[in-house]
Parts: C-alpha cells; sequence; structure tokens
C-alpha cells in the first residue's frame, strides 16, 4: 500500500492498496510527483531479473501509463519530476541486481526521447536543482553536480571509502543541498554549499541517518526572482536577493520596473 502520515503524531490519514510492488527503486525520496500535483511517478520491477519500467499514474495511483520498455534484465528506477514537470531523469541499470554499473538518462515527461546524461559509471540518485539548471547525483564514490543536459560534469565531494555521498534535495534557494554519507564511519547527514564548499554535519549517531529531505515548509518561501522593464520581455530566473542592480531602458521621463517573485512550488506573484 501507499500511505499518508500526519507529521508529529505519525497518525496514517490515508492509504490506498496497490496490486503491485513498488520496490526499493522507488523509494519515497526525489521529487516523484508532477508540480501540479496531479502525476505521480514510480518504479515497477516485474522480477527479480525480469526488468523494470517506470509508469506513471494520477495521484490515486490509478491508470498507470508506462514510459519506459528497456529490454530485461534492465531496470529503469530512480525517475524524478524536473521542477516544470516536462522532464525526468532517472538511473537505467544493465542488470536489476545493480551487478553491471548504471548510467542517469533523460526523458519528455511522457517517455519519449530517452537521452543519455552521464559517461560515468554506477551514476544514480539524480536530483534536480529548484531552477532546473543542474542535476546532482551519487557515481564511484563521488558526488556530482552537472548541468541539466548533461553538460559540465564536476565532482563536488569524495568518498574515499567508494560508497558515494547521495543528497536528499536542494535547499529552495538552490545554493546549497542536504545529503548522507557514511565517511566518517557511519552514515550521517551534512549541509553543503553546490559547488561541494562548507561540509556541515548534522547528525551525530550509532544508528544509520539517511534520506534527508529540505523541509516543504520552506517552499512557501519566495526562492527566485526576475525583472522586466516592458512587462512583457523578462530576464532569467535567478535567486532571491533583498538587493538588485537594474538597468533601465533608455530615454528621459518616468521608468517603470517589474518584477516576479517564484516559491519552490513554482507559485509565480
Amino acid at each position: 500500500a501507499v500511505a499518508k502520515w500526519k507529521l508529529g503524531t505519525w497518525e496514517v490519514v490515508d492509504k490506498i492498496p496497490v496490486s503491485f510492488n513498488i520496490g526499493h527503486l522507488a523509494a519515497a525520496e526525489g521529487d516523484t510527483k508532477h508540480p501540479d500535483g496531479k502525476y505521480l511517478i514510480c518504479a515497477i520491477r516485474e522480477s527479480y531479473h525480469g526488468g523494470g519500467d517506470i509508469y506513471r499514474m494520477d495521484k490515486n495511483w490509478t491508470h498507470p501509463i508506462r514510459l519506459t520498455t528497456p529490454a530485461p534484465p534492465t531496470c529503469d528506477g530512480h525517475p524524478t519530476y524536473s521542477p516544470d514537470g516536462l522532464k525526468i531523469v532517472f538511473t537505467r541499470h544493465p542488470a536489476c541486481n545493480r551487478a553491471q554499473p548504471g548510467h542517469l538518462f533523460v526523458m519528455n515527461a511522457d517517455g519519449t526521447n530517452p537521452t543519455l546524461l552521464t559517461s560515468i559509471t554506477w551514476s544514480g540518485y539524480p536530483r534536480w536543482s529548484p531552477d532546473g539548471s543542474k542535476i546532482s547525483y551519487s557515481a564511484w564514490g563521488g558526488l556530482y553536480v552537472m548541468n541539466g543536459d548533461g553538460t559540465g560534469s564536476v565532482m563536488v565531494m569524495y568518498n574515499s571509502s567508494g560508497i558515494s555521498p547521495m543528497v536528499g534535495s536542494w535547499s529552495p534557494d538552490g545554493t546549497k543541498v542536504v545529503l548522507y554519507s557514511n565517511h566518517s564511519g557511519n552514515y550521517e547527514i551534512y549541509t553543503m554549499n553546490s559547488d561541494g564548499s562548507n561540509l556541515v554535519r548534522l547528525t551525530n549517531n550509532s544508528v544509520y541517518d539517511l534520506q534527508p529531505y529540505w523541509s516543504p515548509t520552506s517552499y512557501r518561501s519566495c526562492s527566485q526572482m526576475r525583472f522586466s522593464n516592458d512587462n512583457s520581455t523578462w530576464s532569467s530566473w535567478e535567486s532571491y536577493a533583498a538587493n538588485k542592480s537594474w538597468t533601465l531602458s533608455s530615454g528621459d521621463g518616468t521608468k517603470t520596473v517589474y518584477v516576479q517573485y517564484k516559491d519552490g512550488a513554482g507559485n509565480v506573484s
């Protein structure tokens, strides 16, 4: 079943029976919900060696539509919607038991045009930045950040144990990531700047701390802004700041500058 809990009391407030095993390839991490809340995506593994596909369903987990059809025993997993809902990034493993290295692919939200993004083997656990311009992912003991089209991949963190750090999510303003790593000998939660600087340890426990996610309440705050001199042609979205230098249109007379703000959920005001 797919269940929803009430935060704090952890009371089960809704539960939807499903007739298949979603499996660990569709763990509750990443943005598996479409930004408009209408659809969910998941990876369904038909059998241990029988291959696995990505499906889109409505929010009640009905009317499944298969988006990928890799030939068995290839498995597709870890699907994540882009912030605008137009793309899905996912991992493709030649073997469902991960005995062979996987790579990241991106496709249109309807499943068309799957495109290879990574050349580094054992790539997985992709996460989009809030503006959709970057993707973080784990591979071969490292944590990487690349452009949304797969170019410009840079290692921002390395774990000498060979087990890759994994990002839970980006901060709403896109400047930081929250992650978990065992580079200190045990899985703990950390934050760091998206360029790999300023690593800060948040937990220190004898048990594993895994799969962190930035508080959803933060998504209600302003995260991006853009400007226009004519309310028609707009600058690119950029991280919110209290101050901004802006060039007015040429000529004399009264000038008007228009501004729009966007929160982490994509709402524009």
